[in-house]
């Protein structure tokens, strides 16, 4: 059985992260918009907030760039490793550092765990894409 490449399938989903990052960025830095709960780093902490939103709207726009404009792809797969760093890094603060809400007086709610591993698994689900994407222009 051959493998297939996944050309078009790997730049349709480059576009739908583009897209997602952008928005993600544009609602992070926005006040009026707001991120919901799924995706809000913390609250209290909206000048991290904002910083988070500009670095989204960045790594949204070079994921998109880099399907109009040629690069190398050298230079797409490291715009893409600091992209898959940067999540990696929301990921550590919005699950471990602040999101553990389940353990409550060393007990385990078991509904507030579920939500976490269900909101854990979309974030690992974006990382992965983030990681596909990123493989392809490894050079």
């Amino acid at each position: 059985m051959g493998v297939v490449k996944g050309g078009y399938s790997v730049k349709l989903l480059r576009i739908t992260l583009g897209l997602f990052f952008l928005f993600l960025g544009i609602a992070g830095v926005s006040p009026d918009i707001g991120e919901g709960a799924f995706f809000e780093l913390s609250k209290g902490h909206n000048s991290l907030e904002i910083l988070f939103g500009v670095i989204e709207i960045i790594c949204g726009v070079l994921l998109l760039l880099g399907l109009f404009l040629s690069f190398n792809y050298r230079a797409i797969y490291l715009g893409g490793l600091i992209v898959f760093i940067f999540w990696i890094a929301r990921i550590v603060l919005t699950r471990f550092i602040w999101g553990l809400n389940f353990i409550s007086k060393s007990n385990l709610n078991f509904p507030l765990f579920f939500v976490w591993l269900l909101y854990f698994s979309c974030e690992l689900t974006i990382a992965a894409a983030i990681w596909v994407v990123m493989q392809r222009y490894d050079s």
